[in-house]
């Protein structure tokens, strides 16, 4: 009587966490700039991220109002508000809550924000929320180094540039 063969036992594909994934992308040439701070824009956050993920998502959490309306904003006491940002990528959700605030480290949020300080603030809380799921990582941690109040220290430090590099060689 023949035996039958022996299979070896299946090899599992090894999959690399979306977080690894998305920190791979290399984002030093998506950084923009405005005043003395460096951002990656939402429309091409987005677009990257859809291109290793489309079936990502993104949606705004909505809040009651005392009128019975609804709106994207958590507004506090004193008329300041937040928004808040969840993303889905593979089952896996982050969420992010943004003050509504002028741009710019150690801006103060904006009392009684119009429709434009919260589209800001909704598309800044996307780009913060693609970062936590590995996206453009860098950027925030690049802003670690800032100093308040010291406009001239907003230049990358060396550590920071060699962050980016580090991030953007990990292809």
């Amino acid at each position: 009587k023949k035996e039958p063969a022996k299979r070896s036992p299946a090899k599992k594909a090894v999959k690399k966490s979306v977080f690894k994934t998305l920190l791979a992308i290399p984002v030093k040439d998506l950084i923009k700039k405005k005043g003395n701070l460096d951002y990656i824009p939402w429309n091409t956050a987005w677009r990257k991220v859809c291109e290793v993920y489309p079936g990502a998502t993104y949606e705004y959490k909505l809040f009651g109002r005392p009128d019975g309306s609804v709106s994207d904003v958590m507004y506090y006491p004193n008329g300041t508000g937040a928004v808040f940002c969840t993303v889905t990528i593979e089952d896996i959700q982050r969420t992010v809550i943004y003050d509504i605030s002028t741009h710019g480290r150690g801006a103060g949020a904006i009392a009684n924000p119009d429709a434009k300080d919260i589209n800001n603030a909704r598309q800044r809380a996307l780009v913060k929320c693609l970062a936590m799921h590995g996206f453009g990582m860098a950027v925030y941690e690049q802003c670690d180094d800032y100093s308040e109040g010291d406009d001239a220290s907003h230049s990358l430090s060396a550590e920071s540039k060699e962050k980016l590099e580090r991030y953007d060689n990990l292809r």
